[in-house]
């Protein structure tokens, strides 16, 4: 009798250590995209503001040609320790920011350049967001230290020109769990194949038919 109660309390904590675990492991996996989703989405917003700002300019082309915009970008390498040369680590990102740095300078100094167009900012960002895969109910982009926009259960992003700064907007936006939830069990289902595979194999090879119909 007590034999078999070590073995019952042995199993039901295998039983629950193996659901705390899958339980761990599906909440940092949701974790891990949702960071990564939201990151997505703030490169969006990124670029919904240039695209905004150079709207704006091609409206006050003042008869000049508006079919390219002159950009200068300096990127700043790092020097390698042990061989010639630089890195250039995020460069990507580094140069997305150095852009939106540039068009607010533009838009700071730009004459008779009209007031920024939050509606287009919106429509503007939606057409991102829908580029990129991902497909929110509603948004809104608003001044950071405006209270528009912010409701129960939405979720949101800020964007700031550098690091260090103040965020110059807040982006609101319907929640993508379902986005997430796709994105978790496409991981999963893909871990998981392997095993599915090999099990199915198994089942159906020639040596199990055999021991099955025995």
């Amino acid at each position: 009798m007590k034999r078999f109660r070590l073995i019952t309390t042995l199993s039901l904590t295998g039983i629950l250590l193996l659901v705390v675990g899958n339980i761990w492991y599906l909440h940092s996996l949701y974790d891990t995209i949702k960071t990564q989703t939201l990151r997505t989405v703030t490169d969006c917003v990124r670029k919904a503001d240039i695209l905004e700002i150079i709207n704006r300019m091609q409206e006050t082309g003042n008869g000049q040609d508006d079919s390219f915009i002159r950009l200068t970008l300096i990127v700043q390498g790092k020097k390698r320790e042990k061989e010639r040369g630089y890195d250039y680590p995020n460069i990507l990102e580094n140069l997305n920011t150095t852009m939106s740095e540039y068009f607010h300078i533009i838009e700071r100094s730009g004459d008779g350049l009209p007031e920024r167009s939050y509606a287009m900012l919106d429509s503007i960002f939606k057409k991102e967001l829908n580029s990129a895969g991902l497909y929110p109910e509603k948004v809104s982009i608003v001044p950071a230290d405006s209270e528009t926009g912010k409701v129960k259960g939405v979720w949101s992003v800020d964007l700031t020109l550098s690091e260090g700064q103040p965020p110059i907007y807040k982006a609101y936006f319907s929640p993508l769990n379902g986005y997430v939830l796709r994105q978790m069990s496409g991981i999963i289902a893909k871990e998981n194949l392997p095993y599915i595979f090999d099990k199915f194999y198994r089942v159906t090879s020639g040596d199990c038919y055999e021991v099955l119909r025995r």
